[in-house]
């Protein structure tokens, strides 16, 4: 009996990892299958798609995926939706987005099963930059006010209070990249509100 049991037991540890592999890999194919279509979407002022790009992060985030290895993950889908490899540009951005999720979730106290590895893992130079901004996202939309800081107001206390966020000289680049990362923080909230709310309404 004994050796049958080990080998149950054996089975069923590689089942699970089995599918922790299939569901990383199905969370990085919608954060691939959405990034492109959400920067386009967000140019003309919709976030639907961001929002379906922030549900997948937050999976991620969910799941205990560290950072790094969901970013690979996405670099190994097959499909490319932009129909060509992505600038450096274009990845930094999407890398971005995906540790401010994770930076929001954890700072707003998610659960998560394994929030140790997820934190940990967030990428220590966004930590830097959009820390104590997404810090004031979440005390803004955790508050009675229930607001998060105005792109206007992060970038006219940006050296001051935001160091490392915006340097004087910063090109349009750099200000597209701080402005639709604040958005991102605001919007992972909204998506986690909205998901609690779907849940206590007896939605699914």
């Amino acid at each position: 009996d004994g050796p049958e049991e080990l080998t149950g037991t054996s089975d069923t540890t590689e089942d699970a990892e089995k599918m922790e592999e299939l569901a990383k890999a199905q969370i990085a194919e919608m954060i691939e299958a959405t990034f492109v279509r959400a920067c386009m979407q967000l140019a003309a002022g919709y976030v639907d798609v961001l929002k379906l790009f922030i549900v997948a992060a937050k999976a991620g985030y969910e799941a205990g995926i560290p950072v790094p290895s969901l970013i690979e993950e996405v670099e190994r889908c097959p499909v490319q939706s932009a129909g060509r490899d992505l600038m450096d540009e274009e990845k930094a951005l999407r890398d971005a987005w995906i540790n401010v999720v994770y930076m929001v979730l954890g700072e707003d106290n998610h659960g998560t099963d394994d929030a140790k590895t997820t934190e940990v893992s967030i990428d220590s130079d966004v930590k830097k930059r959009f820390g104590l901004l997404v810090k004031d996202v979440v005390a803004g939309k955790r508050s009675e006010e229930r607001t998060s800081p105005s792109f206007e107001e992060v970038r006219r206390e940006a050296t001051s209070k935001y160091p490392g966020l915006l340097g004087e000289e910063a090109d349009a680049m750099e200000v597209a990249v701080v402005s639709q990362s604040l958005r991102v923080a605001d919007l992972t909230l909204t998506v986690v509100d909205e998901e609690r709310e779907c849940h206590e309404g007896g939605g699914s």
